[in-house]
């Protein structure tokens, strides 16, 4: 896989909002991301050394592997290959299974072929994976393990209470020993599982916070653009359509219900799975009123805010309206992306990942607010003039 990175890296060097053919250019790497049957083809070469002649090929070793560790494979299993369909994640789990991985393994295969987060020990069924795949349980056995378990209540409320981390849990499941310490430990501590996304959560409205104060910086952002010092009533619709850079007027007469899905549709600007769960109004009220959101919304939403903080915090430091990047302000931007990523135990950016891509590239550019927010008006008029 690091030629396929090396060369989606290169594009974010190679191509600029100046360039003639910029979007055809861009267009060009929307075409470039794998499918998830040509990014597990590529992991089973790197880490079996194994390489395909033809999907077909690839679709028979897999298969083989779910019937050797008696894993039922999954009808779609032709179709990863051929159709670019991708799989549940409880699927993926499997393929971690048949194919014997370990956890570092596991870990790598969720962040480069499935492009999510890897085991989340906030979640009871996952923290027992993490059991299995440590101390190198076969599927089944953890399977039939889980169906003994009694279920728990979970709440979709993120609770006021102290914080257990993900490590925590991890800790405390590396002292284990054998299924029974499992179902004790998962029994006496239901209440730490069912609050993933937690800490990122808590990270968003420390973001949002800043970003949206009365004296915030969207409000500050906006006065360097028209010096009105009385600017009130931003509401989340206003502020998102900031950060974006799109025309609040524009947008307001043609999305009546403060949706920007029908800018977003557009499969060769933007990917589909940047499309997928791309930061919308209701994902920042949900997160905002403490609810539960699921990992790829909050995920999306918190890369957002942490890269328009650290650019919006630069303009307004400066008295920039077009902020220009200057010496490792881009080294400093990816750090503090990623410091957040990590610290919620999220995967770093990866250039494989189109959501993520987009940053990468924005980030690389001399105006990376500027790029980021071009990017956005392009879709918004090509949208416009798709929807007549």
């Amino acid at each position: 896989m690091p030629q396929y990175t090396d060369r989606l890296e290169q594009k974010q060097y190679d191509i600029s909002p100046t360039d003639d053919d910029y979007i055809d250019k861009l267009t060009d790497v929307t075409g470039m991301f794998r499918t998830f049957g040509e990014a597990l083809t590529a992991f089973l070469a790197e880490h079996d050394y194994i390489s395909f002649q033809s999907p077909e090929s690839a679709n028979r070793y897999i298969r083989n592997a779910f019937e050797k560790t008696a894993i039922t494979a999954p009808r779609s299993l032709p179709r990863w290959f051929s159709d670019g369909i991708r799989p549940s994640r409880k699927t993926a789990f499997q393929i971690c299974f048949a194919l014997g991985l370990n956890f570092d393994s596991t870990q790598d295969f969720f962040r480069r072929v499935v492009l999510q987060r890897g085991i989340d020990c906030h979640d009871q069924t996952e923290a027992a994976y993490y059991f299995a795949l440590r101390h190198g349980f076969p599927y089944h056995k953890i399977i039939a393990f889980l169906q003994d378990l009694s279920d728990f209540p979970i709440s979709t409320t993120v609770q006021h209470t102290p914080t257990i981390f993900t490590t925590d849990i991890m800790s405390e499941i590396d002292s284990l020993e054998t299924l029974e310490d499992l179902s004790v430990f998962l029994k006496e501590n239901a209440a730490w599982f069912g609050e993933n996304n937690r800490t990122a959560s808590r990270f968003i409205q420390q973001l949002w916070d800043e970003i949206a104060a009365q004296n915030g910086l969207a409000v500050r952002e906006r006065f360097l653009v028209n010096k009105r010092r009385n600017i009130k009533n931003l509401f989340i619709w206003d502020i998102y359509l900031q950060i974006l850079g799109l025309p609040s007027k524009e947008i307001k007469s043609i999305a009546s219900n403060r949706s920007l899905k029908f800018i977003l549709k557009n499969d060769k600007l933007l990917h589909s799975l940047a499309q997928d769960s791309f930061p919308d109004r209701q994902g920042f009220q949900l997160i905002l009123a403490g609810k539960h959101v699921a990992y790829e919304r909050v995920r999306k939403i918190l890369i957002l805010l942490s890269f328009y903080s650290f650019w919006a915090n630069r303009a307004i430091s400066k008295s920039e309206i077009i902020c220009r990047a200057q010496g490792g302000d881009a080294d400093r931007c990816l750090v503090e992306i990623n410091r957040f990523l990590a610290d919620s135990s999220y995967p770093v950016l990866y250039s494989g990942n189109p959501y993520d891509w987009l940053f990468l590239f924005a980030i690389q550019d001399d105006y990376p607010l500027e790029t980021f927010r071009g990017f956005m008006g392009e879709l918004f008029a090509q949208g416009v003039e798709h929807n007549g």
